[in-house]
């Protein structure tokens, strides 16, 4: 069968009634002298995933030619971790309960080895935190304790530049 022989019959686009599909085979066949094919009509649901797709791609194209301009992230130096305090109950722990708990929403002050106030921060229920700090050696205690029973620092942190130091401190109550 030869190019010349083939004939295409081209209908228009027609409403899709079903409820069920987004397009659907067209039974009708087209006829020539040699062949018999069936064809597709496209439906409305069909084009609407045809624009839904070329916009995804429009926008994945867009996006990707904006990457190179954003600036990347600077890297970040501080001291992040959690605090806990033990014993955080007067008498023996037994086996089967948790030697120490954290400390929730307490203020602890971050100072220089000139001792000046670097920073602050809060930790959070689960006693963790997150401060952001210059590179240096810095002595980190809990806000307003002045001496009394209990140690709550100062513990004593050394921050490395383009790196969060993690820690996991340890207060003392004082109960025995």
């Amino acid at each position: 069968m030869g190019h010349k022989d083939r004939q295409v019959q081209f209908r228009p686009r027609r409403w899709n009634t079903n409820a069920d599909t987004d397009c659907e085979a067209d039974s009708d066949t087209t006829t020539s002298p040699n062949t018999a094919s069936k064809t597709l009509i496209p439906r409305i649901g069909e084009s609407v995933k045809l624009t839904r797709a070329r916009v995804a791609l429009l926008l994945l194209a867009m996006s990707s030619a904006f990457l190179p301009m954003q600036m990347p992230a600077e890297p970040q130096s501080g001291i992040e971790g959690v605090i806990t305090i033990s014993p955080w109950h007067p008498g023996p722990v037994r086996s089967d309960e948790p030697a120490s708990k954290p400390i929730a929403n307490a203020t602890f002050v971050v100072q220089t080895e000139a001792n000046a106030v670097a920073s602050e921060f809060t930790t959070d229920a689960r006693g963790g935190f997150r401060v952001s700090l210059p590179p240096g050696h810095y002595k980190v205690s809990l806000k307003g304790k002045k001496g009394g029973v209990g140690k709550y620092g100062p513990f004593e942190v050394h921050v490395a530049a383009d790196k969060m130091t993690t820690v996991h401190w340890t207060c003392d109550t004082g109960m025995r």
